[in-house]
């Protein structure tokens, strides 16, 4: 309950359905709206030098000299400022969802069951979700099922 005008309390909830209600009611996807960019970096910004680039390659190349050309490309490209942005805007938070209920409507059709209700009883249906979880649930599932190479073939 929420009481945001001081004269009652008002029940609030916010769900994966909220999402939809948001973007329907002011076209943008609520989680970019709300977070939009993060920047967690402080005043002390993080510096990254070439050396310690240099060195973290090496041990992962077994404790090898570089090439040439590779420690070239690492001179030029640093020292560089760390980033600790998060951009909430990049993705569309929405289109998990969408996803989400779209492969398990298919799984549903497959089965030959009847468990999954349209998408617009679905999202009211479901409470509280990890969005993060859910994005790479929903990408790593798209990848394994519709980007697989070598598995497509064209004869000609």
């Amino acid at each position: 309950m929420i009481n945001y005008d001081g004269t009652k309390e008002y029940p609030y909830l916010c769900t994966v359905g909220t999402l939809s209600i948001y973007e329907q009611e002011f076209n943008i996807n609520m989680i970019a709206d709300v977070f939009g960019k993060i920047d967690t970096s402080t005043t002390n910004a993080e510096v990254v030098s070439a050396e310690f680039v240099v060195d973290r390659l090496q041990a992962v190349n077994g404790g090898k000299a570089l090439p040439k050309t590779t420690l070239k490309l690492i001179d030029e490209a640093f020292p560089a400022v760390a980033s600790h942005v998060i951009d909430y805007t990049i993705d569309n938070w929405s289109a998990y969802l969408r996803a989400l209920w779209a492969m398990l409507k298919t799984a549903d059709m497959v089965n030959n069951t009847s468990n999954i209700p349209g998408f617009n009883t679905w999202q009211f249906q479901v409470s509280a979700i990890d969005m993060t979880e859910l994005s790479h649930i929903v990408v790593d599932s798209m990848q394994k099922g519709l980007f697989r190479p070598g598995v497509t073939t064209i004869s000609q």
